[in-house]
């Protein structure tokens, strides 16, 4: 019997690699959400149309329609009729890259013409663009009803986003909404009640100035927090015009409540009992409490010790922490990330919420994964088997790794999570809008989500940050870096085997034929989180190796110091009490010791063990 330990972290598999192009393999990009522009549809995707189609702007066919409307539609048209595209239309529910090139170009233009001119959407007229005709929306729409779809839904949300943008003028969209909400409140006849009678503002008046004051802080304020926040929803720097619309209603405040207007942040210094008080209410923490105390109460320390030193970052308007945890080879080999929110209540006592999708197995054959909410982490009595995946990673793993983030409104991750979570909320599961129609299954109405997308959209409450539904793959992951330890462009290559050739681009991973996006997203899936340091690191490290037993030997050799094993999907000819050792079960070092070799013949095992962190690795043999 042998033992031939490696280390998981030096997998061969490998991330990043420049300079390598991918052959034959394309995607339909969806719609380009531009990180360094405020619009999706640019100018440039306008005037330049796409490549090997003909723009007839002299047909006198084209009468009811504007030159720039009648090419790029028939340009559009031209290419969604192809062969290759129906292909796409029938096995991904999608069209093919030059469809998706065509149909930028011509939302593009249905952008500006619907823009420059409607009264919704005030800005400058543009004399050589023209309005959109009734005879050109009817087209447009009658051309969005023949797509595909799911590319129909990501198309139409991509055009209104786009609409909503230009609407704002000079202000960003979460400028805009928070302000003209300030405005709206600080207008009311209630607040000129309490500004009358008591120098001072309502209520829900001051909930929306300090809801404003939270986003400028982050679009105007340079630290690690307020970066990580824009990247993650795309925020732009605050503009000239925010500066001023904001710096003149400060001036409109009353002079008492400007005075009050705090300096600092009020979130005071967390002590160790608090921290350990309030993370122990959800079920599972509490049974890591009492599985493993040494690791649990160095990982409060740690947490506490990451908080405090985070203090001194924060911005005035900073009523507390977010918090991401990192829970490794939660589903097989996938990492899994969660959320959670620290704050205090009015009476000074600490609290913390938590945000935890689930991904469950289909009790029907060939059916996708349902991501279901939670508000905690012990999910066994739901989860098939009884086993809560985030219990088994910290059985194996001990507490998990997580990052500190200063944050202006963290008590949002209660009523947020609570609007998603449970069964009758769950979306599908899925890391791109093509798996599920790859997979051979019926893509619901709402699209697929991911821990990674349920994160996203519970810290845009957290941020005061607009949140739309977009992919994992390819949108999400890179937004998400400092939150979940990615480094930049860390993704920008996949390696989908250890050939060194067989590299792919991110953006090409939804145009992949199933079993290929599940590959890529494995691959991902294990190795996110450990390129950059965590606030709190995992205090074990993994390692696979093989085990091979003699039927009716019992296994009592394992590798020195090992803390727990859990065995790899494959043939395991091993028993435990008389009952087949499975795959994905976490076992304890004293289950592992009354483990009996069984069948007819020898076959090795393959697991995955985890030492302290700085214990040493020797060769083991069994």
């Amino acid at each position: 019997m042998y033992v031939n330990p490696q280390s998981s972290s030096t997998s061969s598999s490998k991330i990043n690699v420049a300079g390598i192009e991918p052959t034959a393999r394309r995607i339909p990009t969806a719609i380009p959400i531009k990180e360094n522009s405020s619009q999706i549809f640019s100018d440039s995707a306008i005037k330049n149309p796409p490549t090997g189609t003909r723009v007839d702007t002299e047909s006198k066919e084209d009468l009811p329609y504007s030159p720039e409307f009648a090419g790029a539609f028939k340009a559009a048209v031209r290419v969604l009729d192809s062969r290759e595209s129906m292909f796409y239309r029938q096995n991904l529910n999608w069209v093919s890259p030059r469809a998706e090139e065509a149909m930028n170009h011509l939302a593009g233009v249905i952008v500006k013409k619907m823009h420059h001119h409607s009264p919704d959407f005030p800005g400058k007229q543009s004399s050589a663009t023209k309005p959109l005709t009734p005879e050109e929306n009817l087209a447009w729409k009658n051309l969005l009803n023949s797509l595909p779809s799911a590319y129909k839904n990501y198309l139409k949300q991509a055009v209104d986003t786009d609409l909503k943008r230009l609407a704002e003028g000079p202000y960003s969209p979460e400028f805009a909404t928070a302000y003209k909400e300030a405005r709206q409140q600080l207008e009311s006849a209630e607040c000129k009640f309490y500004e009358d009678q008591l120098g001072w503002l309502s209520p829900t008046a001051e909930a929306a100035v300090e809801k404003l004051r939270a986003i400028v802080n982050i679009k105007h304020n340079a630290s690690r927090s307020t970066d990580a926040t824009r990247t993650a929803f795309s925020l732009k720097p605050l503009t000239p015009d925010e500066e001023q619309a904001w710096t003149a209603l400060l001036h409109a405040l009353p002079p008492v409540y400007k005075t009050y207007l705090p300096q600092t942040s009020n979130f005071r210094e967390v002590k160790l009992h608090e921290v350990i008080e309030e993370i122990t209410r959800d079920t599972a923490m509490r049974k890591l409490m009492d599985e493993q105390p040494g690791e649990f109460a160095n990982f409060c320390k740690s947490l506490t010790h990451a908080i405090n030193t985070k203090m001194v970052t924060m911005n005035e308007s900073d009523k507390g922490m977010a918090i991401t945890f990192r829970f490794p080879q939660c589903y097989g080999t996938t990492a899994h990330i969660a959320l959670a929110g620290i704050w205090r209540a009015e009476d000074g006592k600490l609290k913390m919420g938590f945000c935890h999708q689930e991904s469950v197995p289909s009790k029907e054959k060939k059916q996708p994964y349902t991501g279901v909410v939670y508000p905690g982490f012990d999910t066994s009595k739901d989860y098939p088997g009884g086993r809560a995946p985030v219990m088994e990673s910290m059985r194996l793993f001990g507490p998990p790794s997580a990052n500190v983030f200063p944050c202006p409104h963290p008590e949002a991750i209660e009523k947020a999570t609570q609007d998603i979570a449970g069964p009758q909320n769950a979306r599908q599961y899925a890391p791109t809008y093509t798996w599920i129609q790859a997979m051979g299954a019926k893509p619901a109405r709402l699209p697929p989500e991911t821990c990674f997308n349920v994160t996203h959209k519970v810290l845009a409450a957290m941020y005061y940050a607009p949140a739309y539904d977009e992919p994992l793959l390819p949108t999400i992951l890179p937004k998400m870096g400092s939150f979940a330890s990615i480094a930049p462009d860390q993704f920008n290559h996949v390696r989908m085997s250890d050939k060194d050739n067989d590299v792919i681009r991110l953006e090409e991973i939804p145009s992949l034929p199933y079993g290929q996006q599940v590959n890529a997203f494995l691959r991902i899936g294990k190795l996110w989180g450990q390129a950059l340091p965590w606030d709190v690191e995992l205090q074990t490290t993994a390692y696979e190796g093989t085990v091979t037993a003699m039927p009716g030997q019992r296994i009592t050799d394992w590798p020195k110091g090992t803390l727990a094993i859990k065995f790899i999907p494959g043939r395991i000819p091993l028993t435990l009490n008389g009952k087949p050792v499975q795959a994905g079960v976490t076992y304890t070092m004293d289950q592992a010791m009354a483990m009996v070799g069984s069948g007819d013949t020898i076959a090795p095992a393959k697991f995955v063990f985890t030492l302290p962190k700085n214990a040493t690795l020797g060769n083991a043999k069994l």
